[in-house]
Parts: structure tokens; C-alpha cells; sequence
């Protein structure tokens, strides 16, 4: 019956839902876009025949208001498995992979297990502003104009501070990986500098650590700075006591690499890590990195059994990370720069998929997020693996 099931599951379905899709949705450029985005997924969740919620929730500088589309499928007084995604984009990104590629899987499979007789228990959550908090390149943009760092188009107006930038961003990494957050990084990055900075470039880092600020000062969540979204969410089902068994992330899944010297180093001892038909000595980016905290064990084991299952066969570097959210915040932050992370703070089981990102492609947050650089066979497989991993779950 299973093994049925995901026979269901259609490539042609996937792509049509990321090139229906594929446009610049980030909110300060591309809100008409985003809006039409949430009303699309819940008019194709509805039409399945699930149950669809919108939660609408405000956040600081903004007259809108912003969108999680929230469907439930099967018996909702019953633990129910989640399956959430991210539809937000960066600035001038089309956002194909990242994450389309999410929003798809999590669709398709909800189409699936709607047919049946008798489903599952499953909540789908299609999130928004996973990519930042927007107050904050609002307030950057504006005072940049103001004082002649950027031009009309938010472009820097010199030569000097785009490279400046590209450094900016290089140790931004480098102290976030340490386990720095918000405006501490910024701040970190500021002293390491302070002897080469010009006074623009000093003027840049002040409005980037006053604007983060802003944000850090007033929020309740621990993360303020990203995740928006879902944050909301996770704070809305401990309100409600929602019973969920555990959330599966899908966060950029489809940039699949057959040649050597296609995927950078990751930084997991080998003792978390469980590798099924991948080539790390040569660098072959051809699978889905699989993440579970100290809290989801259970879920990952199920999710790594299906994807080795004959009729998925999907490689993956699964990671078990032997630690809790304050250990991953301090040891391992990269790991909470999606959408489990809210889950993972709460102590809901999660999963967090990625094709890693940036430490696969130079694609990642750039205009050439299209369609035409995904694998779909892939996002077909991930979401066969997901449905077996439900329908074991009943």
C-alpha cells in the first residue's frame, strides 16, 4: 500500500508548482507577488480537499500584513506529522530552489495522501519571512539612500563599498559560524575592521547595527532576525496546544551535482553522520543533507530508512547532532538558519533538508535561482520518502 502511494507522487506536479511560481517574492520589492503566492498554495491545498488556515500576523514598520498558510489533512483532534516550507525570496531572487523546491514537495505530497480513504493526520505549513525580518532592510535601505551609500535602485553607489560589502558579508559568516547572533556579529565584524574603515564604510556598519537592533530589542523570540514566520507559528501551537509527532523542513533541496568537485567540505565529525551512495573523497554533490537534533532521532532514522528503500534510493548525509537547541546555537548555528529551528527551540521533533546551499552553489540568493538549475527527479524522491515516512508514522 505504501510503496502504492508514492507511485502517486509526480515530477511533472512538482515542476508545474515551481515554474507556476518562480518570481521575486520579497517583501519590501515584491509584496503583490508574496500575497499571491499564500493565496495560491491555500486555493491548491483547498482544492485537495484539505482544511486551510491563514494566520495573519503584523510585524513592526509594515501596514500589512503577513501570511502562513496552514492546511490539515486527516483527523485533527490526532498527533498530527508537519511538513512545513518557507515561500519567501531574498531581493531579486526568483527563488526556485530556495524554496520552491520546498513548497512544491509539501504540496505534492498533500495531494497524495488526500486521496486516500483514510489519511494521515498531517498539518502543511507554507511559511513566510524565513528569509529576514524586513523592518531591517527597510531601515538600511532608507538611511543608505539618505546619506548617498546606495543609489534609487538600492545599488551601492561606489565601487569601494560593493567590495567593502563583499568583505562585510565574508566575516559575517565567520563570526556567525562561531556562534555570534544579530548585532553582535555586526559589532564583532565592526572591531576586527576598525583600524582599515572608512568613514562610509564605518556609516554602513552603524546603520546595519542600529537597524538590527531595532528589531533585537523588541522581539519576543529568541531569533528575532530570521525565521519570522515560523517563529509566529510555533509560538501559535504551544498557545493551542496543537499535538504535533514531529516537522519535516525542506528548505533548497534541488541543486543535485554528478561531478567531482561540485560540493565544499561540511563540518560534522564522523560520528553524527550516516552517508548512504555518496562520494565526499571526491567532492560529488549528489545528495540531500538530512538533519535531526538530540530530539528527533526517531523521525530521522524513519526518514533515512525510506530514502534507501528501493523505490526512492535517494543519497544522503544524514546527520544525527547529538545536542539540544542552546549546544546547536553555540556549536553549530548554520544548522538553525531555516524553519526547524523554532521547532527545534521548543522541543518539537524536526528534520531540517537542505542541498546545503551556499556550500554547494553560487546560485544561492542570487537572480539565477531559476527552474532551469533543479533536479526534480529529486524533489520527487524526497517527497516518495516523505509519504512512506507518514504513512509508517500512523
Amino acid at each position: 500500500m505504501k510503496n502504492q502511494n508514492i507511485i502517486k507522487v509526480e515530477k511533472e506536479r512538482i515542476y508545474q508548482t515551481v515554474i507556476r511560481l518562480e518570481c521575486p517574492r520579497f517583501p519590501l520589492d515584491n509584496m503583490d507577488a508574496l500575497n499571491a503566492t499564500a493565496d495560491y498554495i491555500a486555493s491548491e491545498l483547498t482544492s485537495y480537499g484539505l482544511k486551510v488556515e491563514i494566520q495573519e500576523f503584523k510585524i513592526e514598520g509594515f501596514d500589512e500584513s503577513f501570511k502562513n498558510v496552514i492546511g490539515y489533512l486527516g483527523e485533527q483532534s490526532s498527533p498530527a506529522l508537519l511538513l512545513g516550507s518557507h515561500y519567501d525570496t531574498v531581493q531579486n531572487c526568483p527563488g526556485a530552489n530556495d524554496n520552491l523546491s520546498g513548497v512544491a514537495i509539501s504540496m505534492e505530497v498533500a495531494r497524495v495522501l488526500a486521496q486516500m480513504e483514510n489519511p494521515p493526520s498531517v498539518i502543511i505549513v507554507a511559511f513566510t519571512l524565513e528569509e529576514g525580518h524586513p523592518w531591517i532592510a527597510k531601515q538600511v535601505r532608507n538611511e543608505c539612500v539618505k546619506h548617498g551609500l546606495f543609489d534609487s535602485k538600492f545599488r551601492f553607489t561606489s565601487a569601494k563599498m560593493q567590495e567593502f560589502n563583499k568583505t562585510f558579508l565574508r566575516l559575517y559568516r565567520k563570526y556567525f559560524q562561531q556562534g555570534k547572533k544579530g548585532v553582535a556579529v555586526i559589532e564583532a565584524v565592526k572591531k576586527e575592521l576598525e583600524c582599515k574603515l572608512s568613514e562610509d564604510e564605518t556609516l554602513y556598519l552603524d546603520i546595519l547595527i542600529k537597524a538590527t537592533k531595532s528589531v533585537a530589542d523588541k522581539s519576543s523570540f529568541s531569533i528575532p532576525h530570521y525565521v519570522v514566520g515560523s517563529n509566529h507559528y510555533v509560538k501559535k501551537i504551544l498557545q493551542d496546544k496543537t499535538k504535533i509527532k514531529g516537522a519535516i523542513v525542506f528548505d533548497t533541496v534541488g541543486w543535485i551535482k554528478s561531478e567531482r568537485h561540485t560540493q565544499k567540505t561540511l563540518p560534522f565529525p564522523q560520528e553524527m553522520t550516516r552517508l548512504f551512495k555518496i562520494d565526499l573523497e571526491n567532492e560529488v554533490g549528489n545528495f540531500v543533507g538530512i538533519f535531526g537534533d538530540n530530539n528527533s532521532t526517531v523521525l530521522l532514522n524513519q526518514y533515512l530508512k525510506n530514502c534507501k528503500d528501493e523505490t526512492v534510493d535517494m543519497p544522503y548525509f544524514g546527520v544525527n547532532v547529538p545536542f539540544d537547541y542552546p549546544q546547536i546555537a553555540e556549536k553549530i548555528p548554520d544548522l538553525l538558519r531555516s524553519d526547524n529551528a523554532p521547532f527545534w527551540e521548543a522541543g518539537i521533533p524536526a528534520l531540517f533538508l537542505m542541498d546545503t546551499a551556499n556550500f554547494r552553489s553560487e546560485l544561492y540568493h542570487t537572480p539565477a535561482d531559476t527552474s532551469a538549475a533543479m533536479d526534480f527527479e529529486t524533489l520527487q524522491k524526497l517527497a516518495q520518502a516523505a509519504v512512506k515516512t507518514i504513512l509508517d508514522g500512523r
